[in-house]
């Protein structure tokens, strides 16, 4: 293990919780606005370019793929909880 890895494991021992959750939920906020960002601007070329008809496909499909980064996030959530029990029980096996 590297000195960085230790570094890091020892963020989750000695911060508080409340800091770690603002941390570790700016990077899916952001992962989201950049993506929302995208299909808007997305959204805009299509509708100049190639028509209304596929600006309604392109809105049509923007519900679907915000579903699938909740379900990303919510198994994402769900591991970290169970790696966390993990590591906390301090099993060396």
């Amino acid at each position: 293990m590297s000195k960085e890895d230790i570094n890091e494991s020892r963020t989750f021992w000695y911060n508080l919780a409340k800091k770690l959750f603002i941390k570790l939920a700016i990077s899916s906020l952001v992962s989201m606005l950049f993506s929302s960002i995208y299909m808007m601007a997305d959204g805009m070329f299509v509708g100049k370019v190639i028509g209304s008809k596929a600006l309604a496909a392109i809105n049509l499909v923007f519900p679907i793929i915000m579903i699938v980064f909740a379900v990303g996030d919510m198994i994402a959530a769900g591991a970290s909880v169970k790696i966390g029990i993990k590591l906390g029980e301090k099993n060396e096996e």
